[in-house]
């Protein structure tokens, strides 16, 4: 079989148009009808352009160059031999322009290094190897920018930075490429200042500091600020920034006195900020100063009691000494206080307390499989939210909602109108869109609410349907990535339009909260509630029954250590760490409380001593005792910046008192898990933990809810023996509510006046309005035939005009499965299921959507009217 092409070389390796090239190789075979060489842009779904053709022998092929226009502009090309054995391997070749690159703007013209500046002209053409944009650094020597996009009218690049092109300063640049240089465009680059010493580091109020660094400029542009750093940040404080006066301004040195201490406010570290005509420095430990006060007393009044006496020494000495004149009194009542049975003990400076926080980095929904809480994310969003835009997939499901659909629809075109950035182009785009995705009406004759058929008369078929476009748009996400067929795209738009679909797939994955992977839901469907587990490893913390909403310690339970139940191990950057914070304990205060204080007044708004008690009000007694004796031997200790979303478990509390003297504190109880103690988990067995460990969850301080989308009511009916889930509201193809209710009311018409002369007639059973769904007992018997387990089963109820069994239409009770609900979530109250959207904001200032479910008490029980074996008139 004859060999292929074999295509070696290509001489000269880049030439204009209409230039003789010499290709060298083996195989070429004999000239005949089929033989070609042919030239194309590199880039998918380019059509080749054959060249004309000047020789041809076996070893060697002249050909001329094809026009320029052929291929809209110079660049890079691909050259391949075709003859009656088959095509050559490509061989690189670069089109020249007719002349060199021309530079008509540099916008902006200034800057700093590592800003994009964009430079327009024409005759850049495609980048090839070797084409550049180069600044011109003393020397000379040139150095290369980095290139964010190259076209041939515009091209982004960065600026290098200062220390490549030696310094701030008037620079020139050029656009080079395989057929010239452009000529020099002037762009000034700027510096940031930069403090590389400021001396000395720890000046006292008033004092003189010099500055030490580069690129200050000049003073009449520049300014110079002290800014306060606290050791914990607090976004809400206000900010401590002072001027100081400036004694002398140089470019690389800076000398400035220090306000007094009123000026400063406050002493401690400052960060010196220089601000020149481009900007401000940054700070860092060579801008860090520490302020420190070496104020003396110098002069001081006192403030002492003082007896109304003449003589001033003897009133100072009588209010000092508050003399009582009958010693043997005092030493009675202290005798009585039992005071003389107290011992010396002192008041707590500082404690520190050691522990180890778990994050809460695995979850497992009931029944599911355990997966990774995503960092950031609040645990009631990752455990309530359902999926509304899957992720991509082949040929995966896609969001019904035809709302959203069309939104997202228009979003996709409002994205690549920006990237293109051409009225008309972007209109042509709108119109391949909107003619090959049109929004259309559900098929298969599904019937529509009122609201979506006139949402879908103003939409289908005006506005693309982004549900459609998400299926078969997700070979972009590739790697290389690739286009459908239809709509046609634009060579020359290619890249902006496969940008755009990017973007727009980033943001149909960031608009709502969704499951990640295939963890599964934490919907338990036969309690109609949430029920899951969460933790680190052996650490499992069980929610059996959440009913939605707001989530906090007192939700979970604890399963107990070492009972073989795990989650799995988390990621290193979520496994278990040791802390340890120190703190000044703060004594707790309470209205009424005595005051520690010799000459302090107590408040006579709460007087424990006047409560009444009779001598069986033993937890008045209790209440009394505590607050006037022992009111005052309670400390809190601030643990501050501890981790959200984690189990924290207190190793040691260690308290050293004023008299230098450590304690080590015990926990609260014997440790066997029978002592009640607030705030602490309890185990599955009902006794408490006694683990010394608090749940600090990552949850959200407030949500805002949504009018529900779907609402449904559980309830007994009495008269007919049987319970029902009654669809009160349901949610439209458009993602809106319907009152299903209305609906059946409005379905029913106006009914006709009963003729009481008219016969009887006999009915099996009567009319059920369509939206209410039986729900029918079953039980689970064992061997003996005695019930185990009562359920509540949907049903279905014939359909009076003689079609099929009624079904549910809502999400809720689940049409396309058989449901079994447990009979206890059915009281005689009732019970009430609703689907809706839920937005709050975490504490990082991260925005989540997600749609949920609630669940709360119903109101009572209902009547359906159903009834059997009747006559009607």
């Amino acid at each position: 079989m004859p060999d292929a092409p074999q295509l070696d070389s290509v001489t000269p390796a880049s030439a204009r148009a209409a230039t003789t090239l010499t290709l060298a190789g083996t195989s070429f075979g004999a000239r005949t009808d089929g033989s070609a060489v042919r030239l194309r842009v590199p880039a998918q779904g380019a059509a080749p352009v054959p060249g004309e053709l000047v020789s041809w022998s076996a070893t060697a092929i002249q050909v001329r160059v094809p026009p320029l226009a052929t291929f809209g502009s110079g660049g890079p090309l691909e050259i391949t031999v075709h003859s009656d054995d088959g095509d050559s391997d490509a061989a690189a070749f670069v089109l020249e322009e007719e002349a060199p690159p021309a530079v008509t703007a540099v916008q902006p013209a200034r800057g700093l290094g590592g800003d994009a500046i964009t430079l327009t002209g024409e005759r850049f053409g495609r980048r090839a190897p070797g084409s550049a944009v180069l600044f011109q650094a003393p020397g000379p020597r040139d150095v290369a920018a980095v290139v964010d996009s190259w076209n041939p009218g515009t091209i982004v690049v960065r600026v290098p930075l200062a220390e490549a092109l030696g310094g701030a300063g008037q620079r020139s640049l050029v656009v080079s490429a395989a057929w010239g240089r452009s000529d020099q465009q002037p762009f000034l680059l700027g510096e940031l200042p930069r403090i590389e010493a400021v001396v000395p580091a720890s000046p006292s109020p008033a004092g003189t500091i010099t500055i030490q660094g580069r690129a200050f400029g000049p003073q009449a542009a520049g300014h110079l600020e002290l800014v306060a750093v606290y050791a914990t940040a607090d976004p809400t404080a206000p900010g401590n920034t002072t001027v100081p006066a400036v004694l002398s301004w140089t470019d690389t040195e800076i000398q400035a006195q220090l306000p007094d201490l009123p000026g400063l406010r406050t002493t401690g570290p400052r960060d010196v900020v220089v601000t020149s005509e481009w900007g401000a420095s940054r700070s860092d430990q060579h801008s860090r100063i520490l302020i420190e006060s070496r104020a003396s007393i110098t002069n001081w009044t006192r403030l002492e009691p003082h007896a109304r006496t003449s003589d001033l020494q003897a009133g100072l000495q009588q209010g000092l000494q508050a003399q009582v004149y009958d010693a043997l009194w005092l030493l009675g009542r202290q005798w009585q206080m039992l005071e003389l049975h107290g011992t010396d003990a002192g008041s707590p400076v500082t404690a520190r307390v050691d522990g180890t926080a778990t994050p809460l980095a695995r979850w497992r929904p009931r029944g599911g499989q355990p997966g990774d809480v995503p960092a950031g994310t609040p645990l009631e969003a990752v455990v309530e939210r359902e999926t509304v835009i899957p992720a991509p997939a082949p040929s995966g499901p896609t969001f019904s909602d035809l709302r959203l659909a069309a939104e997202s629809g228009l979003h996709l075109l409002r994205l690549i109108e920006a990237e293109l950035d051409d009225g008309p182009r972007s209109g042509d785009y709108r119109a391949r869109f909107r003619n090959e995705y049109p929004l259309r009406r559900p098929s298969g004759g599904a019937a529509l609410d009122a609201g979506s058929q006139r949402f879908l008369t103003v939409a289908a078929g005006r506005v693309p349907d982004g549900a459609r476009i998400y299926a078969d748009f997700q070979s972009v996400l590739d790697s290389p990535p690739r286009l459908p067929r239809r709509p046609p795209i634009d060579d020359r738009d290619r890249d902006e339009v496969i940008s755009a679909l990017r973007r727009w797939y980033a943001w149909c994955a960031g608009l709502i909260s969704a499951p990640v992977g295939s963890t599964g839901s934490g919907w338990d469907r036969q309690r109609m509630e949430y029920s899951f587990t969460a933790g680190s490893g052996d650490v499992v913390l069980a929610a059996p029954e959440h009913d939605g909403g707001h989530l906090d310690w007192y939700s979970f339970v604890r399963r107990t250590p070492g009972a073989g139940v795990s989650l799995g191990s988390p990621r290193p950057d979520r496994r278990p760490v040791a802390f340890t914070r120190t703190a000044v304990p703060n004594g707790v205060s309470f209205p009424g409380m005595p005051v520690p204080r010799w000459w302090e007044l107590e408040d006579r708004v709460v007087d424990f001593g006047a409560v009444a008690a009779e001598p069986s009000d033993l937890l008045k007694l209790v209440l009394v005792e505590f607050a006037t004796v022992f009111g005052n031997d309670w400390f809190t200790v601030p643990l501050d910046a501890m981790p959200v979303g984690s189990l924290l478990t207190l190793g040691s509390v260690k308290v050293t008192d004023s008299f230098g003297v450590t304690s080590t504190l015990a926990p609260f109880g014997d440790g066997s898990g029978t002592d009640w103690r607030m705030f602490e988990l309890t185990r599955e067995d009902g006794t408490a933990d006694a683990g010394n460990s608090m749940l600090l969850l990552d949850t959200l301080p407030t949500t805002a809810e949504s009018d529900p989308i779907e609402d449904v009511v559980l309830l007994r009916d009495e008269l007919a023996n049987m319970a029902w889930a009654v669809e009160k509201t349901v949610e439209s193809r458009t993602g809106r509510p319907v009152d299903r209710h209305e609906e059946e009311v409005t379905g029913r018409g106006d009914q006709p006046p009963v003729d009481q002369e008219a016969l009887r007639r006999y009915l099996l059973q009567t009319a059920v309005p369509r939206n209410w769904i039986p729900l029918l007992p079953k039980f689970d018997r064992d061997t003996t035939g005695a019930v185990r387990r009562r359920w509540l089963a949907r049903g279905a109820m014939r359909d009076p005009a003689g079609g099929p069994a009624i079904r549910p239409v809502g999400r809720l009770l689940e049409p396309g499965t058989a449901l079994d609900i447990f009979d206890e979530e059915v009281p005689r109250a009732g019970a009430r299921v609703r689907r809706l959207w839920t937005y709050g904001r975490s504490l990082d200032g991260r925005t989540h959507l997600w749609r949920g479910r609630r669940k709360g008490p119903g109101r009572g029980e209902g009547s359906s009217g159903l009834s059997f074996d009747s006559t009607r008139t």
